[in-house]
């Protein structure tokens, strides 16, 4: 099977006050080259996010963004209300403003946010990583309906790659008796011209034999591709793609 590097997926959660939404990007490259946008909070998480994507994608240029927004009364950060009240009060006595545009200059001015630091409890971890793992599965799942296309198309054009093949294998005797009628007048030429070297006569006779054993390689169907595609063969690498089973 064939799994295309170009892949997307999309999981979302709520958990608590929390809506978490996982995305997840994926390109052609040759190793993983991981790219990770996640809350600060969520920064232990790091290098076993990144353990999980690379055991299941194995390799590629990989965009994560993982987004939580706050439903509910708990956010981090909360407004320090005494002193945007204090703000509002000294504004009012420097110029005429409505409230509104009195509220909108405190909020602006320092110290009128507080941000506790937010602590990542063991079922809140629990709750990422499955989200995270369900945001590859659809991704995996991505790359597989894509790579079936692919390898439709490869198989087609290995059918009509064979075909063509065996209409020159029709041509190829009239070819010998040519490429043979050629190195016999080679041959008569050698008796009739003086070389310096026995080299210099080896290179010009063994020149035309091998231009003649090379016709022998194209007649062989490429079938090391089919196979790698309906078998669970290891040497797939060797075309340049990766077996379903080497991602796992």
């Amino acid at each position: 099977m064939i799994l295309s590097m170009t892949g997307y997926g999309k999981s979302e959660v709520q958990w608590e006050d929390k809506n978490i939404r996982i995305e997840i990007r994926s390109l052609n490259s040759k190793t993983a080259d991981i790219n990770l946008r996640i809350p600060s909070y969520l920064r232990e998480l790091e290098s076993e996010l990144r353990k999980r994507i690379t055991q299941l994608l194995f390799r590629g240029k990989i965009d994560v963004s993982i987004y939580v927004e706050y439903n509910g009364g708990n956010a981090p950060t909360i407004i320090n209300s005494g002193v945007v009240s204090s703000y509002m009060k000294q504004l009012e006595a420097i110029a005429e403003a409505s409230e509104s545009e009195r509220m909108a200059m405190a909020l602006r001015l320092p110290d009128t946010l507080n941000s506790s630091p937010e602590e990542l409890g063991e079922a809140e971890k629990k709750r990422v990583i499955d989200t995270l793992n369900q945001t590859l599965e659809t991704l995996i799942g991505f790359r597989k309906d894509e790579g079936e296309v692919l390898e439709q198309d490869f198989l087609l054009r290995l059918d009509l790659l064979e075909q063509q093949l065996s209409k020159i294998k029709v041509l190829e005797p009239e070819r010998k008796e040519r490429v043979q009628t050629k190195i016999a007048n080679a041959m008569a030429e050698l008796r009739l011209c003086r070389f310096e070297s026995i080299r210099a006569r080896t290179d010009l006779l063994f020149g035309k034999v091998r231009h003649y054993r090379g016709a022998g390689k194209t007649s062989k169907p490429p079938i090391l591709f089919p196979r790698c595609v309906k078998k669970r063969i290891s040497k797939w690498k060797k075309t340049g793609f990766y077996h379903s089973g080497d991602w796992a």
